[in-house]
């Protein structure tokens, strides 16, 4: 990391992600900076957040990154990146907005993590507005209080999980007490 030294002016995350399911940018070359909160092994790349969340209801204010070349950037990180804005897809699943990027400098390392958002409630929604919503939250640090864990880890490292008031008859969850 460290090559050109990202010329370009930093772009808001939340304005590369846009309000959709597909950037607005996509294709394209930008600079954004953030603070790296994960490492995506399989991808050999990272998740970048904004330090200071604007969260807006309809845009998600993280992004995964993609490096061609070592070595990555380390949880804590401060960075800022350049390349190109693409979405990718996995058979039924959402897209995921993602810098292949040319470029990473790191400006300060051991930072504090971004604050993660709490959900306490997903709403009862349909599917569309359901997509809405988590588009909204992709990649960005989430925090769910006494959440009940419903499935196994997946290849992405993901766990399905419910939160409180979505712990109900119908939803997946199965009370202790209920178990044989």
């Amino acid at each position: 990391a460290g090559h050109s030294g990202c010329a370009r002016k930093p772009l808001k995350i939340a304005h590369i992600q846009g309000s959709g399911q597909i950037s607005p940018y996509v294709n394209q070359k930008v600079t954004t900076q953030g603070i790296v909160t994960d490492a995506a092994i399989m991808t050999h790349g990272f998740w970048i957040q904004s330090e200071i969340s604007q969260h807006e209801a309809l845009s998600s204010d993280a992004l995964m990154v993609t490096l061609k070349t070592d070595p990555l950037p380390k949880q804590g990180d401060r960075v800022v990146v350049s390349g190109v804005v693409r979405e990718l897809s996995h058979g039924n699943n959402l897209p995921v907005t993602f810098i292949l990027a040319d470029d990473v400098r790191i400006l300060a390392a051991h930072q504090a993590l971004p604050r993660a958002v709490i959900i306490r409630h997903v709403p009862d929604q349909s599917v569309i507005e359901a997509i809405g919503f988590w588009e909204a939250l992709e990649g960005m640090r989430v925090r769910i209080n006494d959440a009940k864990v419903v499935a196994t880890i997946d290849m992405f490292a993901q766990t399905v999980m419910l939160a409180p008031g979505n712990q109900a008859a119908g939803s997946g969850f199965v009370a202790k007490e209920n178990l044989l």
